[in-house]
């Protein structure tokens, strides 16, 4: 190839000047993988400057050189990022392989191991795959013959591309492949549901080999990805997807809980599941992506247990799966502790008088405590508050007050396969976020931000929202010891004059002086408070222990005794009525009692 006249391959000067004559090149573990792999539809997905398309172009030239004659096609979705990026890519790489350029064919003759002896080139064609105007929506593929495809950026293309080019490897004697090579996309997209991350298509010729930046840490040197992991260390989102390669991470947006929520102290430890305390489980019926998610809201505390994102599921298949999984991770829970809450859009009947889904979830049992307002946007900012609440609050001793379990979260698709998944952990983090296009400047409300509807994260955190506004309780901060107004502060200094402590000096038990009640109220004392609110009501219980001690049971006359009832479940109040005398009802239930 000494003899070998770049001019007639309408090669640039510079690419010719610098194209070396051997290529030594080092492969990380997933750069081999990708140029090794022969499936027919392979993914090389992954980080920004991950060498993706490098890997993938390497492997053009390769397969160009040992398999003589072969045809390829290499694409982007318009022509121009075709021509001004992909190819001056590809004869960056392989520029002196080329042995003619055909301007009519736009493709490139590229010389194989059997050129010289035989004269047989390999063929690359290089077009972008958007239609022009008024022209068929495959035109620019028609009529090639090609054994290999590779598209790079292939995020940008609509899903019918893939499927009409997987239709396109057709030359026969030569390895077929389709190589893509996407950047991190939203895990509803079609690349998604075609290359599952666990590579479970595998065995129908689906292959999916994912970088990280650090994988090209040989091309791009320590020093450049030593300073993007430095200046990403606080942008969460662009830090994994950028430079980790993750799928699902929203583009754009401000996280909700920006600055509140802390991987580390909210969601990295297990969420034990309460069996004396109610189960909120909520459902949102999403469109192909039903959600359910459990909490419970122990004391002033807000715990997010878990909850099941569907995939391509109707609600009623859906809500066998739900039981299903209810049952494996809260075996112990008591029907009688169990509470539903819906999407109040699911009540609502049309004219024909088909059924809702409220219909569909009583069919299992389920009876959902519907709020009506519970989509309108104040109500839902409200719900939003409120979580950012629990977020802001600790315990007396620092450790939070929610909580949302890393682990307990699985995708169940409509056969019923499962995979786990961090949904609810990276919405809090980045996924959940503010939607800057949109604005109720129209409304009564211009005041209020709305969040993004993003097909993903929406589902399951509306739920959260909904269980929120049906049973979170309205003293959740009072409950930990957080006093906000004067009615809080009369029930707090109540408790503290109320209950005895022990004298440091005598060891005796007293009540607090004015001025330590004074010192626990003003000066936030929360511990103080909190430890006078237990103690008050272990006084109390001990009180009325012994009055059911002292009831008399010896009258004889047939008159009804006099009962202290009630009081072990903290569910009934006594009552006196002048015919029947001292009984129990059971009191009025209040949302999260």
């Amino acid at each position: 190839m000494s003899e070998y006249d770049y001019r007639d391959a309408g090669l640039e000067p510079d690419v010719v000047a610098h194209a070396p004559e051997v290529r030594r090149m080092v492969l990380s573990e997933p750069q081999t993988r990708g140029f090794t792999a022969m499936d027919r539809y392979l993914s090389l997905e992954g980080a920004y400057r991950s060498a993706k398309t490098t890997t993938a172009l390497l492997k053009v030239g390769h397969w160009c050189w040992e398999y003589p004659g072969i045809p390829w096609l290499l694409s982007r979705w318009t022509d121009e990022n075709t021509f001004s990026q992909l190819r001056p890519a590809f004869l960056e790489l392989w520029g002196d392989r080329v042995y003619k350029w055909l301007p009519d064919e736009k493709c490139y003759l590229i010389y194989s191991k059997d050129s010289e002896s035989k004269g047989i080139y390999s063929r690359i064609h290089f077009t972008g795959l958007r239609p022009s105007e008024g022209t068929s929506p495959f035109s620019k593929v028609h009529g090639k013959k090609i054994a290999c495809a590779l598209i790079d950026q292939p995020e940008e293309i609509p899903e019918g591309y893939f499927d009409h080019m997987r239709t396109r490897l057709s030359a026969p004697g030569f390895p077929q492949q389709l190589i893509l090579c996407p950047n991190p996309q939203v895990k509803t997209h079609w690349l998604s549901e075609n290359f599952p991350e666990d590579n479970s298509r595998r065995d129908d010729g689906y292959y999916l080999v994912k970088f990280r930046m650090r994988d090209n840490v040989i091309g791009l040197g320590e020093e450049y990805v030593a300073q993007r992991e430095r200046e990403l260390r606080h942008k969460p989102a662009e830090y994994r997807r950028a430079l980790l390669g993750e799928r699902g991470l929203p583009f754009a947006g401000k996280p909700v809980f920006a600055g509140l929520f802390q991987r580390e102290l909210h969601g990295s430890q297990p969420v034990a599941f309460n069996p004396s305390l109610q189960l909120i489980e909520t459902y949102d019926y999403g469109h192909r992506h039903p959600a359910v998610t459990w909490t419970q809201y122990p004391n002033g505390r807000m715990h997010v247990l878990g909850g099941v994102l569907g995939d391509d599921m109707h609600l009623e298949k859906f809500a066998a799966e739900v039981i299903k999984i209810r049952g494996e991770w809260f075996p112990t829970v008591d029907e009688s502790m169990l509470l539903w809450t819906a999407d109040p859009a699911g009540s609502a009947r049309n004219s024909q008088g088909s059924r809702s889904g409220i219909d569909i979830l009583q069919d299992f049992g389920i009876s959902p405590r519907v709020v009506p307002d519970a989509n309108q946007p104040p109500r839902q900012d409200f719900a939003i508050q409120t979580i950012s609440g629990y977020l802001e609050r600790a315990w007396y001793d620092g450790t939070p007050v929610f909580a949302v379990d890393p682990n307990r979260f699985v995708i169940v698709n409509k056969h019923g396969e499962r995979h786990a998944d961090s949904v609810l952990v990276d919405g809090f983090e980045v996924g959940f976020v503010w939607d800057d296009d949109k604005t109720y400047g129209n409304t009564n409300y211009p005041h209020i931000r709305p969040w993004k509807r993003d097909k993903w994260f929406e589902h399951p955190f509306v739920t959260l929202l909904y269980s929120v506004l049906a049973f979170a309780p309205p003293d959740a901060a009072e409950q930990v010891g957080v006093l906000r107004n004067a009615a809080s502060i009369r029930r707090a200094k109540r408790a503290l004059e109320t209950t005895t402590i022990v004298d440091a000096g005598t060891g005796g038990t007293r009540y607090r002086t004015e001025s330590e009640i004074l010192d626990a109220l003003h000066g936030r004392n929360q511990r103080r408070i909190k430890e006078a609110q237990i103690e008050n009501a272990r006084q109390k219980d001990e009180w009325r222990a012994v009055k059911r001690a002292q009831r008399d049971d010896r009258r004889d006359d047939g008159r009804p005794e006099f009962h202290w009832t009630g009081y072990a479940s903290g569910r009934e109040r006594l009552y006196f009525n002048s015919r029947r005398g001292v009984g129990a009802r059971p009191a009025t239930r209040r949302a999260g009692i």
